[in-house]
């Protein structure tokens, strides 16, 4: 996964040249305060030089010019004992002599002002010559940093002429995207500077400054400019941080100053997950009737980098949530007060998406893939999966469960599969099916040995059957489930479907939905992963009677859809399991929207405690709905999935759609569609981007029930 780097802070004992014995008898730093003129502010500015003992034994000294934050004067560093540990790192030498300038920009300091007058003007201009001048300080081996506003300046100055100074420092440095024009503001600079010193930035987890902060380490990175950015575990925008940490700064700056080093960058590292940091994940989303389904990764990119997109909708929680983790939007992205708005926005003009975090997804909402690949299944790449103190996704508590449609491998699947092969009729569609954690298909054929010859016909001249060995395609797509609600697993004979049903059990498949006898056929399969509760029932309303399990022959088959057993056990399964699926074998209609009975029953099916309800028997594929099912949650259902292994050969059979259902935390957060179109009768695959637009339109827009 794609992390925002949290750095580690070493501790960096520098090996610096014995001092000579000092002649003098000073045993402790020295402090001035003198003003110092600025020609180009027409005044003077006060400023503090804190120098070393014995400092006129050492000159030229290097130096470090360290600036204040806002509103504070020349003393902001001097209150934070700066001096007490300058004198602890020279007498231990783990650092050089050095001096530290303090100046004090007053208002100039707080202005927003970028001409030759500027702060930033002043001090490199004005100050830095004059203090060099009167102090015996080492133009070559000058350094600059900062505290908040101080830091911004810093930057501001050092990215300006970064061959002036041998370290830049910037500590909860406030950065803005908008406070200063581009060739002025350091945010912008840092994708132009060539070349520059060692850089070196920090915060506390809970500091104020955040924002800019990430948006500057993003750009570094971009750049490709080695730099240090250290988010320790504590501490906020305020003296008791940057306190515990000045000597850490000071072995920065005099790291990089003493006569001998070579530039140092301190180490970087990913936080250890004792560290408590998890992953804050933001997903694009679209309403689920939408025909959106693919955003470009350049169009995604360049709404990352501040550029506007029209179609875009947000709230303001996540506006300032994704500034907050350094991914500030354009201002003039549509912004609505909460999630209900953003909802009806989406809803109300469906060629709009927005972002939102993954805890606000639900069933009304899908997730849009991004250069044909789901954001969940892309994690390591992408840009809004981010290191978070505050995390909303942990992946070890999602489970995934992919449902398919009808499979019947006989007719001309069968050769089909007789001359190419079952790894050939897997192949493209394998990728998808494989990587869910949970794979299902609804076979509605028994197996034959000698396949379509011999056995018995219940089905008369409709029968159908498959060769036993071409159920190792089940293999090669990771199926896990097989559901026998079908109206053809008896067509060869009641002996076939036991022989099919072993065969089944002895690949380890779960079966639903069917079984030797009416406890076998009823019993709904529990499922339990990833700390998720998944109860799944399987029935067949139509028959025929010869389909169904049990009557006076004790035959098996199929557990029909009676209603009185329906309304015993839907309610307590809902009450015992996190999510419940239904899957069943209804009736069969040659279109793409429910009839008006079929709305009625799955609607009633989810009021009783089906939290998804999907139609198996559908040889066209039919359309989707989200609705109010059992109490106040939502309901997902589709009235008809589509031939998945078949060989219907018009426009409508060999299309389909697979239902990944994604279970998080115990609630089904959303349900993602994958278009797919089965070729040579034997071989699906995903759809075009150009096959799944019309396939939406025709589901969503021309027939669609929302």
């Amino acid at each position: 996964m794609r992390l925002v780097l949290a750095l580690l802070v070493l501790s960096l004992a520098v090996s610096l040249p014995a001092a000579p014995s000092p002649t003098c008898t000073e045993i402790a730093s020295s402090r001035q305060r003198v003003t110092l003129d600025s020609p180009r502010a027409g005044r003077g500015f006060m400023v503090t030089v804190i120098l070393p003992p014995c400092a006129e034994e050492h000159t030229p000294l290097p130096y470090a010019v360290l600036l204040g934050g806002s509103n504070r004067d020349d003393n902001h560093w001097v209150d934070l004992d700066v001096a007490g540990k300058l004198e602890i790192g020279i007498a231990d030498k783990t650092l050089p002599y050095m001096a530290i300038v303090l100046p004090y920009g007053e208002q100039l300091a707080n202005a927003n002002q970028f001409g030759p007058d500027s702060w930033g003007e002043v001090i490199y201009h004005d100050l830095i010559p004059a203090a060099e001048a009167q102090f015996g300080l080492d133009p070559s081996r000058r350094a600059i940093g900062g505290i908040s506003r101080g830091g911004f300046w810093a930057y501001q100055i050092g990215l300006r002429y970064p061959d002036q100074f041998v370290a830049i420092g910037g500590h909860s440095a406030f950065f803005d995207l908008y406070h200063a024009p581009d060739d002025q503001n350091p945010l912008d600079l840092a994708l132009v500077v060539q070349n520059p010193p060692p850089l070196y930035l920090d915060r506390g987890i809970d500091d104020y400054a955040a924002p800019g902060l990430d948006i500057m380490d993003a750009r570094l990175k971009e750049a490709r400019i080695a730099h240090t950015y250290i988010i320790n575990p504590a501490g906020q925008h305020n003296d008791a941080y940057w306190s515990a940490h000045i000597a850490d700064y000071l072995a920065f700056y005099g790291a990089n100053l003493a006569p001998t080093s070579a530039p140092v960058v301190f180490a970087t590292r990913t936080p250890p997950p004792q560290q408590g940091m998890g992953l804050a994940l933001f997903v694009p989303v679209a309403a689920f009737p939408s025909r959106m389904f693919n955003l470009p990764r350049a169009q995604f990119d360049a709404l990352l980098r501040g550029e506007d997109d029209p179609k875009l909708t947000i709230t303001h929680a996540t506006r300032d949530a994704l500034f907050a983790y350094g991914r500030p939007l354009h201002p003039n992205i549509r912004t609505v007060n909460d999630d209900a708005a953003l909802l009806n926005d989406l809803y109300r003009d469906r060629t709009r998406w927005a972002i939102v975090p993954w805890n606000a997804v639900n069933l009304r909402l899908r997730v849009l893939w991004i250069d044909e690949q789901h954001p969940l299944y892309a994690l390591d790449t992408y840009p809004l999966a981010m290191a978070s103190y505050t995390p909303n996704y942990d992946p070890d508590k999602l489970t995934t469960v992919m449902l398919s449609g009808v499979t019947a491998m006989a007719r001309n699947v069968t050769p089909a599969l007789d001359e190419h092969g079952v790894d050939w009729a897997a192949e493209l569609i394998a990728p998808y099916t494989t990587r869910a954690d949970v794979f299902h298909v609804s076979n509605e054929v028994s197996a034959v040995a000698d396949c379509p010859r011999g056995g018995e016909r219940l089905g008369g001249g409709n029968s159908m059957c498959t060769k036993p060995e071409h159920f190792d395609v089940f293999d090669r797509l990771g199926v896990d489930v097989v559901e026998l609600s079908g109206n053809h697993n008896n067509d060869y004979g009641y002996g076939a479907y036991r022989d099919t049903l072993r065969l089944f059990h002895d690949k380890g498949f779960s079966t639903i939905g069917g079984g030797e006898t009416i406890l076998d056929a009823q019993r709904p399969l529990i499922i339990e992963r990833d700390g998720n509760r998944i109860a799944w029932l399987s029935c067949n309303l139509p028959g025929p009677y010869y389909a169904h399990v049990g009557g006076s022959q004790n035959r098996p088959g199929a557990a029909p859809c009676d209603t009185a057993w329906l309304r015993a056990v839907l309610p307590p399964l809902k009450a015992e399991n996190d999510v419940v699926i239904l899957s069943l074998q209804y009736w069969e209609f040659d279109q793409y929207a429910p009839t008006d009975q079929q709305r009625i029953d799955f609607a009633n099916y989810a009021r009783l405690g089906a939290d998804v309800v999907i139609g198996t028997q559908a040889h066209f594929p039919q359309t989707y709905n989200v609705i109010t099912g059992y109490g106040e949650g939502t309901a997902f259902l589709h009235y008809g999935i589509g031939n998945f292994l078949f060989d219907q050969s018009w426009w409508a059979g060999v299309r389909f759609s697979l239902d990944e259902l994604y279970i998080y935390d115990g609630r089904l957060m959303t349900v993602a569609i994958y278009p797919g179109i089965i070729e040579e009768n034997a071989r699906p695959r995903l759809m075009t981007a150009e096959e799944r637009d019309n396939f939406l339109y025709v589901l969503m827009v021309e027939h669609g029930v929302f």
